[in-house]
């Protein structure tokens, strides 16, 4: 029987087809003198295994079927003026460009894109007919939020509520998306009327809560849309709930800050034609491309992840974005995961709250108003010892260069663990982190941002611009804010 070509090659080239299929390299889009670094073969034997891997399909000496070319055939690409237009509009909503702000030159606009003039002038049409830019003597600058007409409007933020009717901040990030959306409001006239649900999401009566929102609007004529936090409901209840605000024929705007634990409800035929959109944070394993790269470009190939969160799908998802991003980078980037899965026991931590108080009714509210804060600092006394542990373990293993913490928490406690630690190779080490905290501030640390700001700001376009709603049979709209990474002192080459 006749041997695969791939067995038949020399050696070298049956490593560098290896490395493809180990990577899953795609097949288009590589650098192949980075590839051929990376799996420690020369440029033509990569170029020969690379050749040989993308006529074979998935791996070398498999030969393409019907199926194997269905499942390897790329997606078709959009035309490049359609890309990059999208690609403006996502750098407009994700701040990247702020409202007022001029655009570059056309010349460097087309130099940054890498596109044709042609092509950008295509875009640039194309967003300005979406009414996201306008022109400005000779070119563009970003279309400000709202109009003189805006002035003196108001704004329904909904959003679950305690049962005293006070918003239920379940999360940091869910108090400082209200604090910016209170502050936005405010600079801009406008008034944000909160009406919040008086029981827990899980039980809340969705009907009833709709006709409070439903009198709201009918009695002030001012009211020009509806912010719609996603954070307490159910995934059933935020669907009928999106259901409802449909209909009431004003624009709605989601703020989904990725921690609830219930996912996004599909999206249903009801929403389609409603100026309705879904704006969200990039919490996922994409968040950890910028910490990746900034670490890789200072010069780290060998990186730890501690974390004792491992419960939490966020903590897992984080890890798998790391690996994913090391594997796409090559050139020996790696990561070693120094893991524990502590339980975090909130029904045991909430009693003991409410015991040491002397369960008061009055003091029963204020447990629930405050009940995140005061569980999470029980909670972070508890992980404390677990990170100490796994940044020892760490330590002691001399191979990673740099560490990244499952969020601020964790990076903050490893720092002063390295702080402490008698070895030289401690001071040499870089800390990075999630969530850019008060403590990630504090301590020097750098650590990814998820751009709350904007979010509130993308969200706030998409009620006070008419000419950004869906229109004419367009989709509604969902929009993944990406972050940005806050980099401090905490890291360095190695």
């Amino acid at each position: 029987m006749k041997k695969p070509i791939s067995q038949r090659r020399k050696p070298a080239f049956r490593k560098a087809l290896a490395y493809l299929v180990e990577n899953r390299i795609e097949k288009s889009g590589h650098n192949l003198r980075t590839l051929a670094d990376a799996a420690d073969v020369s440029y033509v034997t990569m170029w020969a295994a690379f050749r040989h891997y993308r006529a074979a399909g998935h791996a070398g000496g498999v030969e393409k079927t019907a199926d194997t070319a269905a499942a390897t055939r790329p997606a078709p690409r959009l035309p490049r003026a359609q890309s990059l237009a999208a690609r403006l509009a996502n750098d407009i909503m994700n701040g990247t460009f702020t409202p007022g702000a001029v655009f570059p030159s056309c010349k460097q606009m087309a130099a940054h894109y890498a596109v044709g003039n042609r092509t950008l002038a295509e875009a640039l049409s194309a967003v300005e007919a979406d009414g996201m830019i306008e022109r400005h003597k000779k070119g563009y600058r970003v279309s400000v939020m709202g109009s003189t007409d805006s002035t003196g409007a108001a704004i329904i933020l909904s959003a679950c509520g305690t049962t005293s009717g006070l918003l239920a901040a379940y999360t940091p990030r869910t108090r400082q998306m209200v604090r910016l959306l209170e502050a936005e409001c405010f600079s801009r006239n406008i008034r944000l009327i909160q009406v919040y649900t008086s029981v827990s999401g899980h039980d809340l009566d969705i009907p009833r809560y709709c006709d409070r929102v439903r009198r709201e609007l009918s009695s002030n004529k001012t009211v020009i849309g509806i912010m719609a936090l996603r954070i307490g409901f159910t995934e059933t209840g935020f669907a009928d709930l999106l259901d409802r605000y449909a209909k009431m024929n004003v624009p709605v705007a989601v703020l989904d800050d990725g921690e609830h634990p219930a996912a996004m409800p599909a999206y249903r035929p009801a929403w389609e034609k409603a100026p309705l959109a879904v704006f969200s944070l990039a919490v996922g394993p994409a968040c950890t491309r910028l910490v990746v790269d900034h670490l890789f470009a200072l010069g780290h190939r060998s990186f730890a992840y501690l974390s004792p969160f491992h419960t939490e799908q966020w903590s897992r998802d984080r890890l798998e974005g790391i690996g994913a991003q090391c594997g796409r980078l090559g050139r020996g980037a790696r990561v070693k995961p120094f893991t524990e899965a502590v339980p975090f026991v909130n029904a045991e931590w909430r009693e003991i709250l409410k015991e040491a108080a002397g369960c008061g009714p009055a003091y029963a509210d204020q447990v629930e108003f405050y009940e995140y804060t005061l569980v999470a600092a029980l909670r972070n006394r508890r992980f404390v010892e677990p990170v100490l542990r796994l940044a020892g373990e760490a330590l002691r293993s001399a191979a990673a260069t740099a560490w990244i913490g499952a969020n601020d928490f964790s990076a903050v406690v490893a720092t002063s663990a390295l702080d402490s630690a008698a070895s030289s190779r401690a001071r040499h080490i870089s800390v990075a982190g999630f969530d850019d905290s008060d403590e990630a501030f504090l301590h020097g640390i750098t650590s990814h941002n998820f751009n709350v700001q904007g979010m509130v700001n993308a969200a706030l376009r998409h009620v006070l611009n008419p000419r950004l709603r869906p229109s004419r049979g367009k989709p509604a709209r969902q929009v993944t804010i990406d972050g940005y990474l806050a980099v401090r002192s905490s890291t360095g080459r190695p």
